[in-house]
Formats: structure tokens, C-alpha cells, sequence
């Protein structure tokens, strides 16, 4: 979430970078799909947001 801090960032480039950053799930090992890496990503935004750790726009 470091990058967030250069720049307004979309949803999809931050699960990309998930994607580069951890392409395994760390308790299977398996590659992690997109629907489960959008719901990370997601979830800890939502977590973030009321704090104004992050501001998002809808």
C-alpha cells in the first residue's frame, strides 16, 4: 500500500500488484485468483478507509 502514497491508484492496479508482490496463498500455496485477490484487496481497503488511511472515491 506503500505506492498509494505517489498517486491515486484504481482498485484493478492494486491487484495486480498483489498479484507480483503474492502470487501464492500463503496457508495453500496455490496461485491466488483474481475474485479472491479483488476481495483482499477490497476488505482491507474497507478496513482502512474509516480511519483516512486511505480516501476512496466512488
Amino acid at each position: 500500500m506503500l505506492h498509494l502514497w505517489d498517486g491515486v491508484c484504481n482498485v484493478q492496479s492494486l491487484v495486480d500488484r498483489l498479484f507480483k508482490g503474492k502470487p501464492l496463498d500463503p496457508t495453500t500455496l496455490e496461485p491466488i485468483d483474481e475474485e479472491s485477490a479483488w476481495e483482499d484487496v477490497t476488505e482491507l481497503l474497507d478496513t482502512l478507509s474509516p480511519f483516512l488511511y486511505v480516501l476512496l472515491e466512488l
